[in-house]
């Protein structure tokens, strides 16, 4: 048994639920009319029609007499079920008439419909007592209340408490005459809510007057619940639509290729400074600038013929100012391939076209400028190369006639007169010296001899080899390591490079045996060598100085030079982007660096 009316649940004494899932023979007398019963079950397992008198067992143990009436029903999923009903035999024992039996298997039809339905039922009176409830109404209050309802009871007092007053005013509606429609959350269940719909609709008897209430519902939670997730995501899609920085639009396209606003991000009227309302649902040659409307009607068109993207740039001027942007334009298309709307979308780029135009006319600024200096450095170049060139003649002379009159006045000249002489020719070698370093540095940024390999190790090698004798005379210690192949760069200044390093090392010498380590270290992107002495050194804070061209940290009594070797390093360093710099201490020696990139 599937199914039982609450009227045969009250005949034999069960409970709504007690019988639900036991055989039918259970409700029946052990008597002759079983054993009839059980002669006709063929005809109930085929479906036949099939009516007689019986006896049913009331469950204190008496016996019932019924009538019963058997039919199939196909429901809804096709699969046959067998529908009884049942009435009371009168008290003359004679059959009812056919008449009776009509009403009562409609009767028994309805009560079947309303406890198979999938919606549950309940009808109260003007008390609201309970007088009639179908299966699923019991068993959705037992499910989520935890209440068995019983039919004379309040329905009230099977509802939870914080619910009280507003269904009660709902019934109260209904008995009014009104027909409501309403939401109900069940706030927890197994902590989450259940939602159900219910529709309250006024019962009325033969005269109109209303006699109660009859109540229809059905669980909606699934759908409730998908429905605030769908809700829920609407609700993030809109703060990430209005919120993001790119400005996002979509337009529909309508009959004729006429488009018109749909809807418009936050950055949208940020940008434009435009109100929602001159936007939404206007046609965009009421919104978009006479001057850029052809060519985003253009753009528009093309992207409606091709059912593909198209972006350009735009320029427009707006309330805000002038804006650009990067525009691009995607149709959206149904499933017959026809275009109905178009987003939009544009990456402002105001702020990057400005900085664009100021960095282009600081570039240029820059450039002319860098010619400029370019130019300037160029002339002082010739400048120093022509002066120093052009000196040395004079110079020459003036040291060769002093000499010539050294010699053939000396007897005649007294000691102050042979020093004057001494120191004028002194001082004209000197003169002639920085004269000949001048023009070597200025040669540096000339010099345009081709470019290649050059091999370190050859280099250094072909340098010691030239000054063996000093070498030999200091007994020095040269300890040379791997040395790298440099790429395009000049023989010749990286010869000039090593050889003033190297010859300063041997210069500038202490009390011990001089100890020179000349050594190349690979990094990253670029070859650092270093020349390492143990010579007198010098304070670091000089470190950067000692490349300043003519800067001298010690007088010329005693250590000879002009102070421009290591400024013609530094030169010949920086031509190949590369850097020089020192590591000293007095009395520790010295070790300087240079770094020339692979």
């Amino acid at each position: 048994m599937q199914h039982m009316s609450n009227n045969l649940n009250e005949w034999l004494g069960y409970s709504p639920i007690e019988l639900i899932g036991e055989s039918f023979t259970k409700i029946f007398a052990k008597t002759f009319e079983e054993k009839l019963l059980c002669g006709h079950l063929n005809s109930f397992i085929s479906g036949a029609e099939h009516a007689d008198e019986y006896h049913l067992l009331h469950k204190n143990g008496h016996t019932i007499p019924v009538w019963i009436n058997a039919v199939s029903i196909v429901n809804a999923d096709g699969n046959a079920l067998r529908f009884f009903t049942l009435n009371k035999m009168p008290g003359n024992n004679e059959p009812l008439t056919a008449g009776n039996q009509e009403n009562n298997l409609a009767e028994a039809a309805l009560e079947f419909l309303i406890n198979y339905s999938e919606e549950c039922f309940v009808m109260v009176d003007n008390n609201l007592t309970i007088i009639r409830f179908n299966k699923q109404f019991y068993t959705l209050y037992k499910k989520y209340l935890g209440k068995e309802i019983t039919i004379g009871g309040c329905i009230l007092d099977y509802s939870k408490d914080d619910q009280k007053q507003d269904l009660k005013e709902l019934y109260v509606k209904a008995l009014q005459g009104e027909t409501i429609e309403t939401e109900l959350e069940i706030p927890i269940y197994n902590d989450k809510p259940v939602f159900f719909y219910l529709k309250y609709k006024p019962l009325r008897d033969n005269t109109g007057n209303v006699i109660g209430v009859f109540v229809s519902g059905f669980d909606i939670t699934e759908k409730k619940i998908a429905q605030m997730a769908l809700l829920q995501k609407q609700s993030e899609q809109e703060l990430i639509y209005n919120t993001v920085n790119e400005i996002i639009f979509l337009i529909d396209v309508e009959e004729g290729n006429r488009f018109r606003f749909q809807s418009v991000n936050q950055s949208f009227l940020n940008s434009t400074g435009l109100p929602k309302e001159q936007v939404l649902n206007k046609y965009i040659e009421d919104v978009i600038p006479v001057n850029s409307y052809p060519v985003v009607l253009e753009n528009y068109q093309k992207a409606l013929q091709t059912g593909q993207p198209v972006s350009w740039e735009e320029s427009s001027q707006y309330p805000t100012g002038e804006k650009t942007g990067i525009v691009t334009i995607t149709p959206i298309l149904n499933d017959k391939g026809a275009c109905l709307q178009l987003l939009g979308s544009v990456h402002d780029i105001t702020a990057l076209k400005i900085s664009g135009d100021k960095l282009e006319k600081l570039n240029a600024k820059l450039k002319y400028q860098a010619m400029a200096l370019a130019e300037s450095n160029l002339e002082l170049e010739r400048f120093a190369y022509v002066a120093s060139h052009d000196l040395q003649e004079p110079l020459r002379m003036v040291s060769s006639f002093l000499q010539l009159l050294e010699k053939k006045y000396k007897d005649q000249l007294d000691e102050t007169g042979s020093k004057y002489i001494y120191y004028a020719v002194d001082g004209a070698g000197r003169m002639q010296k920085l004269i000949l370093d001048l023009l070597e540095y200025s040669r540096v940024n000339t010099n345009d001899d081709a470019t290649g390999d050059t091999n370190m190790n050859a280099v250094t090698k072909e340098i010691l080899h030239i000054m063996e004798s000093k070498i030999k005379e200091l007994n020095a210690i040269v300890e040379v390591g791997p040395l790298p192949v440099l790429a395009l760069t000049r023989r010749t200044q990286m010869f000039q490079l090593m050889q003033n390093l190297i010859s300063n090392a041997f210069k500038y010498h202490g009390a011990n045996q001089l100890h020179i380590s000349i050594n190349a270290i690979e990094e990253n992107n670029k070859w650092i060598i270093s020349v390492k002495d143990n010579g007198i050194g010098f304070d670091e804070a000089f470190a950067e100085k000692v490349f300043i061209i003519f800067r001298r940290l010690h007088n010329k009594s005693e250590y000879s030079g002009t102070g421009i070797g290591l400024s013609i390093c530094k030169k010949i360093v920086e031509r190949y982007h590369g850097k020089i710099w020192a590591k000293t201490a007095p009395g520790k020696g010295s070790c300087f660096y240079f770094s020339i990139s692979k």
